[in-house]
């Protein structure tokens, strides 16, 4: 169990970046912080996995998933704001 603390070390820092972004008035979700969060449930799975500890594991991969996806969704619907700010300019 010990060993899944790096994991859950990097979460913490996600949602203290989070954190500090949401008091400074930004009511955005910041990609920084859903990458931490994907990147320390990767490590909290693989850890478990390791362990044998599978309904852990399995619970951390759906949160990875979702915040991939999160993380997709945030990147794409930005890369279209621009697309359609540079065709109003011109």
């Amino acid at each position: 169990m010990e060993s899944q603390i790096i994991g859950i070390m990097i979460i913490i820092v996600g949602w203290i970046l989070q954190l500090i972004h949401s008091w400074n008035g930004t009511k955005e979700i910041k990609k920084r912080f859903l990458i931490l969060y994907a990147v320390g449930s990767a490590i909290v799975i693989i850890l478990t996995s390791k362990e044998n500890l599978k309904s852990v594991a399995f619970f951390n991969m759906i949160a990875m998933i979702l915040s991939c996806l999160v993380l997709i969704r945030i990147s794409s619907s930005s890369t279209i704001k621009k697309t359609v700010s540079k065709k109003k300019r011109k």
